[in-house]
């Protein structure tokens, strides 16, 4: 079965298959988040950052930059961060909330849509440095 592609930007594109998502560029890519279930949407900031949605959020910050082709890439940079599962469960008390689509909100921020069957349906504003949230 061959990758969906979430989002592209540039080189660079965020795809997945099951539940495994990739960065990828020409002849590299990198496993940066996975999920129970299939990721739905993903945001890929020209700032090094990105966001996977489907169960909860995985941020990925690239610190030192994204991968360049050719070069080789240090993983040492890149730090992942969770909201809405796992480690950093909803205030809810649900194991997560489930994203079913993203967009860009500005710089380091992104707009969510949660399940619109569940009882925290709505759409949040997410600060992906800090972690901090509103819903809008």
């Amino acid at each position: 079965m061959p990758r969906t592609i979430l989002c592209r930007r540039g080189i660079y594109a965020v795809e997945h298959e099951h539940e495994y998502c990739y960065l990828t560029w020409p002849g590299g890519e990198l496993l940066i988040d996975d999920h129970h279930g299939d990721p739905v949407d993903a945001v890929l900031s020209g700032d090094g950052w990105c966001v996977i949605g489907g169960e909860g959020l995985g941020i990925i910050l690239f610190e030192r930059g994204l991968p360049v082709p050719g070069r080789p890439f240090d993983r040492a940079g890149v730090t992942q961060k969770d909201l809405w599962r796992r480690a950093n469960p909803p205030p809810s008390g649900d194991e997560c909330w489930f994203v079913d689509r993203l967009w860009p909100a500005g710089p380091y921020r992104v707009c969510a849509v949660v399940d619109p069957q569940s009882p925290n349906a709505g759409t949040y504003e997410v600060d992906v440095r800090s972690l901090t949230w509103t819903r809008v």
